[in-house]
Parts: structure tokens; C-alpha cells; sequence
């Protein structure tokens, strides 16, 4: 059983893909990369291509997506 009751947020299963922009604070510089999320999908991860640091970006501000919109429109027409 796990510990908070059976989720299992924070295990990482609940990432998802995740594209935009990144600042890489060694390079400054910012990059259009390819990530993913953690599980609340509010940090997005990815490598910097130039000096390969991790980079992280607070997106929990950011809108849904389509698939959430779209996802959401049907709910809404039961």
C-alpha cells in the first residue's frame, strides 16, 4: 500500500511531454526544447543542448492545453 493511501503522485507517472521555452542561466540563453513534466504538471524539465544542464520552468501559470479544453468542453455537455 502506499503511504498517502494509494496515489502515486510524485513517482513520476503522471508526466507528461512537455515543449516550450527554456532559459539556460550558464549559457544565457533561451532555447525551444523538448521536456516533460512532473506529476502536478507545474515544473517542466529538460537538458540544456549546449552545456547540458538541467533546466526547470515554473509553468503552473500557464493555460491548459487543447486536449484539456477539448477534454473538458465534453464534460460539460452531459
Amino acid at each position: 500500500m502506499y503511504g498517502d493511501g494509494g496515489s502515486m503522485m510524485g513517482s513520476g507517472i503522471y508526466s507528461e511531454d512537455y515543449t516550450g521555452f527554456f532559459y539556460c542561466r550558464p549559457c544565457d540563453d533561451e532555447f525551444e526544447l523538448d521536456g516533460t513534466t512532473d506529476d502536478w504538471k507545474s515544473t517542466a524539465y529538460a537538458e540544456c543542448p549546449r552545456c547540458k544542464s538541467e533546466l526547470e520552468k515554473d509553468i503552473s501559470n500557464e493555460g491548459p492545453d487543447e486536449y484539456d479544453r477539448a477534454d473538458e468542453a465534453w464534460k460539460d455537455r452531459d
